[in-house]
């Protein structure tokens, strides 16, 4: 069963509580954790990270990256789409982020 959010945007009438992991050969798409801010800081504070972000601030306080995981699990429970922490498999090392808005 579909339910409409906006006009012409279905959505699932159920999503999953949490957001799911997807698991690829190389990678692994998890929900963040609050032990991920440090990495999330240091990799949105890489100069060569931050020129390609339009809405993150360089330098990149630690404290907002606490903040931004914060916001994950309600975004989800809302319906507004998931935030993926994209880990490497064969180390478990944090990579990146992908999101999907819907």
């Amino acid at each position: 069963v579909l339910v409409d959010r906006a006009p012409g945007v279905p959505l699932p009438a159920r999503l999953p509580p949490t957001i799911p992991t997807l698991t690829t050969a190389r990678l692994r798409l998890r929900g963040f954790a609050a032990l991920d801010a440090d990495t999330v800081a240091t990799l949105a504070g890489d100069l060569e990270v931050s020129r390609f972000l339009l809405q993150v601030p360089h330098p990149y306080p630690r404290e907002l990256a606490g903040t931004w995981i914060a916001t994950h699990g309600e975004a989800w429970s809302q319906g507004r789409g998931p935030t993926w922490a994209i880990e490497r498999r064969r180390d478990r090392a944090l990579v990146g982020s992908v999101s999907l808005t819907w």
